[in-house]
């Protein structure tokens, strides 16, 4: 009986991917049509800000088109887990839609000269 399901394996190969039944019930894919949604490319992404109540900078960051970046509680409470720290109700306010490549270096040049309290990334506030 299991030589039989091995024989049902199948494997395609694709425009978006390369797929695969192991004939034992799992199915598989591999995206090697798309990047990462981190890739430095110039897929369309959008530079924001997070800010508190009183217009105070939280942190700067990326987040590409039409994906939800927050959580809705995490935007009423502003408890942020990582930190144990309360930061009160946040806004994420759009600074600047482009290119992610070229966002990305303006993100890094703003969290290196300006950074919030979120942003932990090692060039933070490095800057001078």
């Amino acid at each position: 009986m299991r030589d039989w399901w091995k024989a049902q394996a199948w494997r395609f190969e694709g425009e978006l991917g390369r797929f695969w039944h192991d004939g034992f019930g799992r199915t598989s894919a591999r995206n090697f049509g798309r990047v990462h949604g981190n890739t430095a490319d110039g897929h369309p992404a959008i530079l924001y800000k997070l800010v508190d109540k009183g217009g105070n900078l939280v942190k700067w960051g990326i987040h590409n088109v039409g994906q939800r970046r927050y959580t809705d509680t995490f935007l009423e409470t502003g408890f942020c887990k990582k930190t144990r720290r309360f930061f009160g109700e946040l806004q994420l306010v759009p600074v600047r839609a482009g290119p992610r490549d070229l966002l990305l270096r303006i993100e890094r040049w703003l969290v290196e000269h300006s950074p919030g309290p979120l942003n932990h990334e090692v060039w933070a506030g490095k800057g001078g």
